[in-house]
């Protein structure tokens, strides 16, 4: 594989949440609600703050959450974003590559 590796990756993923392609301020309804609860597991919204649409506490906490992971900071839930939320969740088990010696078997 690796003489004919072009160093473009695809990685196929789950959207578990099934949120919209972007999430942003103004936005309402289930993708939201589940966005406030998620931000409030992780310790970024507290639950008087939850509201059901994407307000400025919202985007605050989506700032500070993007800050905390070294993201671009926009206040939006795009892809990436999206992706680094479900990665912080451990009940969304996230397959990972490692490393592995040539002298180890796989099981």
């Amino acid at each position: 594989v690796e003489p004919r590796w072009t160093r473009e990756t695809w990685i196929p993923w789950r959207d578990f949440a099934e949120l919209p392609p972007i999430l942003a301020p103004g936005h309402r309804g289930e993708g939201v609600a589940w966005l406030q609860a998620t931000l409030e597991s992780l310790g970024f919204l507290s639950a008087a703050d939850r509201s059901g649409v994407f307000d400025e506490a919202t985007r605050d906490a989506v700032q500070e959450f993007q800050r905390s992971r070294s993201l671009a900071v926009d206040g939006t839930v795009g892809p990436l974003t999206k992706v680094i939320l479900y990665q912080s969740l451990p009940e969304l088990a996230i397959p990972r590559l490692v490393p592995v010696s040539r002298n180890e078997e796989l099981g």
